[in-house]
């Protein structure tokens, strides 16, 4: 006669940053993009920023609380921008927010004299 298995109750365990990782809370910080290529596959915590913005929610607020720097991390600016836009679709809203970032960092050079203005000098 087969015996009778028992199986365990399915339990919700809450997501905290220890179980994300650091490389997921970098990519909190700095961004992320859906993987393109087999080896990003096989490598990628998420497959979608859907997914993405799940974990994210789930560590949020440990995450802002442990967080030093002053400045927005972008998983939180594309947070909000989901939030105030349900029906948006997350891979625009990430774009937009990478090409403000490359707008604002792109503003100055590195000696901090605006760009434009340092190509009309003339040399020497």
């Amino acid at each position: 006669m087969p015996r009778k298995r028992r199986v365990p109750k399915r339990r919700r365990v809450r997501l905290t940053l220890r179980d994300v990782g650091i490389v997921a809370q970098l990519e909190f910080s700095v961004g992320w993009h859906p993987p393109t290529t087999d080896f990003e596959r096989s490598r990628s915590t998420w497959m979608t920023f859907t997914e993405y913005l799940s974990d994210y929610a789930a560590v949020r607020e440990e995450y802002l609380a442990r967080r030093k720097s002053s400045d927005t991390p972008f998983a939180e600016r594309l947070y909000q921008r989901a939030q105030a836009e349900p029906e948006a679709d997350l891979a625009a809203l990430a774009e937009q927010l990478r090409d403000e970032d490359y707008a604002s960092e792109n503003t100055t050079d590195c000696d901090g004299v605006d760009g434009a203005a340092d190509a009309t000098k003339a040399p020497g």
